[in-house]
């Protein structure tokens, strides 16, 4: 105990009181940056560290998040607090509980490629990831799980602990997994959540795309989107089936209103039920039934808006946050693009790799892609990445099974990548270990999902045997989908025919207005977005001011005009509107404290104003 004491006083940078007696220690430890010494370097890795008063199990180290995600932004405090409330004085266990970020994350080493991370964030990565390489050299090579296997040894040894628990989410599964193998007799018990093998991260994506209808059904479960689809798992997949055999096109308009032709894909409706990629942030649970829809009737626009307005939003964070970084972009790539089983040789040059994994998916059976195909596959995001990178590692040692040690599996069943057939592989290499699996949840369940989870996991690091929980409750309800013309639309309760029509619209044109993600990032206090179907809005941070020029929700009604919110007035917002368009009843409306009032087409209206808070 003196000298684990020693050690960790020798290595502290702050010392900080946290609830309940502990310090909180931030220290790091030197390590090489190739353990052969053909590569010169070295990496400081970063801990976070919580010591208990009476430490009484060893300590508890959590590796979370996907390939170059920082693991003490993954796991935040308050995950780990409910993680670690029964370790702690009067619980049946005292834990020291480290974070830590590993290799190329966070604090852990810096490695930059300035252009990569714009590339990442904004969606074309090929061209900067192949620059990246070149700019590393043999560095490159040195980003693996089993390199950061390594790392944690390294960690054990100078904090000068006998064994470790392991708690490892996502990439950092892999990279607890990978430990273990090397280390058994070090590991006092290990927990995986959503995990997936060391190096069998697939990137052609087969088991997610077989997962997929299972996704929808599961978050369509009990009717919840009857009010966007009545059959959401067939309209899923049809669309799938249509975009494999020819994307579509669809308009999207810019922050000044001009219209760009652009493209949706196969991969892209992928990633937008997986919320990943471009539609990170989508809410795909909800939304994506409607827009699915939508899609098959020939409108993929509302789809495409929000790819277009979750790009926006990154742009603004890389030109407005540039000190923000949670996210390691060279560890990623390198991650990915040194240990996926891509399918390509690792040896044969850049211009025979699109041949290779062309031959390779078309000879796939047809079966293995469904409900997509070979289009889909070879427009993975994971392909485009590594499609220029030379790998500078050797091959990773296929994994074998663990003695029987104190395991604990966490497997959500809406998990699409991994999934829980990934999930299944793992679990038969780890003799005994205690399967929980958890309806109505995606990946990563211990920080997504609610207390239950969490208990559980905290019941088996306590050395308890956890029970399994119950099934999810009631989804939310998915909202229908937006209409694409005014004949859709139901009239504003109290005002018939057209002018009712054309003042639904309205609300609608500005609910959606209100929901867009502005956000004031980087003293940028004015921010324009496009409409759905034509113009565009600017919102000023500072006035909160809402200017909408053409704005068009609904085909064929147009809004020009401005309103804003006074702090202190009774109601807030208030302005004038006109209301324009080849199928609208023209006119003007006032917005103030009542709502909405005014004249449509010749016919006086009036309603309770929606969407603005």
């Amino acid at each position: 105990m003196a000298t684990r004491r020693t050690l960790v006083a020798l290595a502290t940078v702050a010392v900080a009181a946290v609830a309940g007696g502990g310090v909180a220690d931030a220290m790091t430890v030197r390590v090489p940056l190739d353990r052969s010494g053909a590569v010169p370097g070295t990496i400081e890795i970063s801990l976070e560290r919580q010591i208990a008063r009476r430490p009484s199990w060893p300590p508890l180290l959590f590796l979370g998040g996907a390939q170059g995600e920082q693991s003490s932004f993954y796991f935040g405090p308050r995950a780990i607090n409910r993680l670690s409330s029964g370790l702690r004085a009067g619980g049946p266990s005292e834990r020291d509980t480290i974070v830590m970020d590993l290799r190329g994350t966070g604090d852990s080493g810096s490695f930059d490629c300035p252009e990569l991370e714009r590339a990442i964030a904004l969606g074309d990565p090929g061209p900067a990831a192949a620059a990246c390489a070149v700019a590393l050299g043999p560095r490159r090579g040195f980003f693996t799980a089993r390199d950061s296997a390594e790392d944690i040894e390294a960690v054990r040894v100078a904090l000068g602990e006998e064994k470790l628990a392991l708690v490892g989410a996502a990439y950092g599964a892999q990279v607890a997994f990978a430990y273990a193998q090397r280390y058994p007799h070090r590991v006092e018990r290990l927990v995986l959540d959503s995990p997936v093998l060391p190096g069998s991260l697939d990137p052609l994506y087969r088991s997610s795309f077989a997962m997929a209808p299972e996704v929808v059904r599961s978050r369509c479960r009990q009717g919840s989107c009857r009010r966007a689809s009545r059959s959401p798992v067939a309209d899923f997949v049809a669309l799938a089936r249509r975009l494999e055999r020819s994307p579509a096109r669809g308009t999207v308009f810019d922050g000044n209103g001009r219209p760009h032709e652009v493209q949706l894909g196969p991969f892209d409706l992928y990633q937008a039920l997986a919320g990943a990629g471009p539609f990170r942030g989508l809410g795909s649970d909800r939304l994506l039934p409607g827009l699915v829809r939508n899609a098959l009737r020939g409108d993929v626009a509302p789809l495409l808006r929000i790819r277009s307005d979750i790009r926006s939003l990154r742009r603004l964070i890389l030109d407005g946050l540039p000190g923000f970084d949670s996210f390691g972009e060279v560890a990623h790539v390198a991650s990915l693009c040194e240990e996926s089983p891509l399918p390509w040789s690792r040896n044969d040059s850049v211009g025979q790799r699109a041949e290779q994994a062309s031959a390779f998916v078309h000879a796939l059976p047809s079966e293995v892609l469904l409900p997509f195909g070979p289009r889909t596959a070879l427009a993975s995001d994971v392909l485009e990445l590594c499609h220029s990178w030379p790998v500078a590692s050797t091959p990773q040692p296929a994994p074998a099974s663990l003695p029987p040690m104190p395991a604990l599996l966490l497997v959500g069943e809406q998990a699409l990548r991994p999934t829980p057939s990934d999930a299944e592989v793992v679990a038969g290499l780890i003799p005994g270990v205690k399967v929980l699996r958890f309806s109505g949840f995606g990946g990563g369940v211990i920080t997504a999902a609610p207390r239950c989870p969490k208990a559980a996991t905290g019941a088996f690091l306590a050395g308890a045997n956890p029970e399994p929980c119950a099934a999810a409750g009631r989804p939310k309800p998915a909202p229908p989908p937006p209409p694409f013309s005014l004949d859709e639309v139901a009239p504003e309760a109290g005002t018939r025919g057209r002018a009712g029509r054309t003042l639904a619209a309205v609300q609608m044109t500005i609910a959606n207005a209100a929901a867009r993600p502005l956000f004031p990032f980087g003293g940028r206090r004015v921010q324009r977005v496009g409409g759905q179907r034509s113009g565009s809005y600017r919102f000023s941070i500072r006035t909160r001011r809402l200017d909408m020029r053409d704005v068009s929700y609904v085909s064929g009604v147009r809004i020009t005009g401005s309103i804003a919110r006074y702090w202190g007035a009774r109601h807030g917002w208030r302005g004038t509107i006109r209301v324009t368009g080849r199928a609208a009843a023209h006119g003007r409306l006032t917005v103030d404290g009542r709502g909405l009032r005014g004249e449509l087409g010749g016919v006086s209206v009036a309603a309770r104003r929606k969407g603005l808070r």
